[in-house]
């Protein structure tokens, strides 16, 4: 449920588990999934690991790094950009974007 996500979002940003950092990714990259959800996903991806450490499994990796190069929607991009080069090292000229540029 989209209404009751945004909370599940910042309860799993506090758990320092695999599993949370994963579900966070994976919210972050579902493009049927509402575009300020997603966009709150990587943004709490991004602090998770910051916070706990890398988790990501390599699909994980590879899930997030082809999001920021396909992605359409510019805000979603720039986060994904950011999460990407976090966790796999990505510059952002693979992605196609630069940073601070939504």
């Amino acid at each position: 449920n989209d209404d009751t996500a945004s909370l599940a979002v910042d309860a799993v940003a506090r758990i320092g588990t695999a599993e949370s950092q994963q579900s966070l990714m994976l919210l972050a990259v579902t493009a049927s999934r509402p575009a300020d959800l997603r966009a709150k996903a990587a943004d709490a991806a991004v602090r998770h690991v910051q916070q706990f450490g890398k988790f990501a499994a390599a699909t994980n990796v590879n899930a997030i790094v082809a999001g920021a190069k396909n992605e359409t929607d510019a805000t979603i991009k720039a986060r994904l950009t950011v999460l990407a080069s976090l966790i796999a090292g990505v510059s952002q000229s693979q992605t196609g974007i630069r940073a601070g540029f939504p």
